[in-house]
């Protein structure tokens, strides 16, 4: 027992910092308008992260005009990708509102132009992704 270390999950927390100019980094990376609602997801795209529930969720907000200027961004690759393509993205709903970012090396910039994180997974451990979006000051859901 006295060789057994727990190490957990750490956050480059100089990395991930809550944004102090939202709306210019939401201009700058996204090119959307400071007035834009921003639910974001992060992970790879297969059945056990959930991104089509994310995306079902986003055509009942945007139906239902629950956020007025909302917009579903979804950071990452994987199987569902061609799925989400094939039957969503020339859903008129979803229409410039559901953003196919793939993957991506600026996830921090990506979180900071952020104002809600989503983890629909149906399991997961300890996820990384949500950690990085709390040191950024993101709301998770």
């Amino acid at each position: 027992a006295d060789k057994i270390v727990v190490i957990p999950n750490g956050v480059d927390i100089n990395k991930f910092t809550p944004a102090t100019n939202k709306g210019k980094i939401k201009e700058e990376i996204l090119s959307l308008r400071e007035s834009n609602f921003v639910f974001t997801m992060v992970g790879r795209l297969w059945p056990q992260k959930n991104p089509l529930y994310f995306v079902e969720v986003a055509k009942q907000i945007i139906k239902n005009e629950l956020i007025p200027g909302s917009i579903f961004v979804l950071v990452g690759d994987g199987e569902l990708m061609s799925v989400i393509k094939e039957h969503y993205l020339e859903d008129e709903l979803l229409h410039n509102r559901l953003l196919l970012l793939g993957w991506r090396n600026d996830i921090s910039d990506i979180l900071k132009a952020s104002d809600v994180f989503v983890l629909p997974s149906l399991w997961e451990g300890m996820p990384l992704a949500i950690l990085e979006a709390q040191s950024t000051g993101l709301p998770c859901v």
